[in-house]
């Protein structure tokens, strides 16, 4: 009797963990293609201020504390060519961001959340050369809430561009 007990709770156990797989499969290929692009990234240049009424995004230019985040500065001796050059190769190499636009200036990538394949925009975009500042601002596209997702990318960013950037200067 308990012999047979064991084998039908392994046996649900197994169609369990086969269902969630199939399921985290599905999300991966699904959940992608329901959230096609923003109207915000897609006007030329993006808008970087607020442009949802949901919290979740981050913005450099944005007048809501909750959602504020610092510019990206560009180091005195860098123009913002080269350091938006030096965002693009540490978004692709490191976080495996996919630019999607980019033209004078600005650069438009898509990230995916780790888990479900979620797709967020982020958007860099230079103020001006003698300004030395790179606004910044990343959204869901699906949600309410990021559960603060864009502000730890927003993060994970800025720390490895300043480790990148002390490497660089390290250099002889």
């Amino acid at each position: 009797m308990n012999s047979s007990n064991n084998k039908r709770t392994q046996q649900k156990i197994l169609i369990t963990i086969i269902i969630l797989l199939a399921l985290f499969l599905l999300s991966r290929v699904i959940v992608p293609k329901l959230s096609p692009a923003p109207k915000w990234v897609n006007s030329q240049p993006p808008v970087m201020g607020t442009t949802t009424q949901n919290p979740n995004f981050v913005s450099s230019v944005s007048e809501e504390d909750a959602r504020n985040v610092d510019p990206l500065t560009i180091p005195a001796e860098w123009s913002s060519t080269e350091y938006l050059e030096l965002i693009k190769q540490t978004a692709v190499e490191e976080f495996g961001w996919k630019v999607m636009n980019a033209s004078e200036g600005w650069i438009h990538f898509i990230c995916y959340t780790p888990v479900m394949c979620f797709v967020d925009d982020l958007v860099v975009m230079k103020r001006s050369e003698a300004d030395k500042q790179i606004d910044i601002k990343s959204a869901s596209r699906l949600g309410y809430s990021d559960l603060d997702a864009n502000r730890k990318r927003v993060d994970a960013l800025r720390k490895s561009l300043e480790r990148e950037k002390s490497a660089r200067d390290s250099k002889p």
